[in-house]
């Protein structure tokens, strides 16, 4: 455990050389509120999945699912999000980055890093109030924009 712990910490540290400024980029991106997360063909299995639930969105038929680790040990979160294709299997080859804006204006970019299915970095959601979450996924075939609020009391 220690070790898998490690080599995560080690490979997370990688994620921070990365800037996201082609995040702001959402041309052509439009979110798709027609369905809610229970009305998928196929329904995202949270089971294996780490962390708190705090969001679930779809776009264009991709399922985000967004999960909130609050690491003990660091000043900061590590939010992930797990990404579903139409056909239900996992997004492996994506780029994905995050732009969130915190309750006091702050503004923090980060790369994700990807991890078996999911993409993870860490966020700081120290401040209680809303954030507001930005997420851009690019594949090799489409790029995707979501965005959401994140309340913290």
């Amino acid at each position: 455990m220690k070790k898998s712990m490690f080599l995560f910490v080690i490979a997370l540290t990688g994620a921070f050389v990365f800037n996201i400024t082609a995040l702001a980029d959402n041309q052509g991106m439009k979110m798709d509120h027609s369905q809610s997360a229970g009305d998928h063909s196929k329904t995202m299995d949270h089971s294996q999945h780490i962390g708190e639930k705090i969001h679930e969105s779809k776009v264009e038929g991709y399922q985000f699912a967004y999960h909130l680790l609050n690491m003990e040990d660091r000043a900061t979160h590590h939010m992930m999000v797990y990404i579903l294709a139409p056909d239900g299997g996992k997004v492996e080859d994506a780029k994905v980055g995050y732009l969130v804006k915190g309750p006091d204006g702050t503004k923090q970019k980060m790369m994700a890093m990807g991890m078996k299915g999911a993409y993870g970095a860490d966020l700081d959601f120290k401040q209680k109030g809303t954030y507001a979450v930005k997420m851009k996924a690019v594949t090799p075939d489409k790029k995707f924009m979501d965005e959401f609020t994140y309340e913290v009391e």
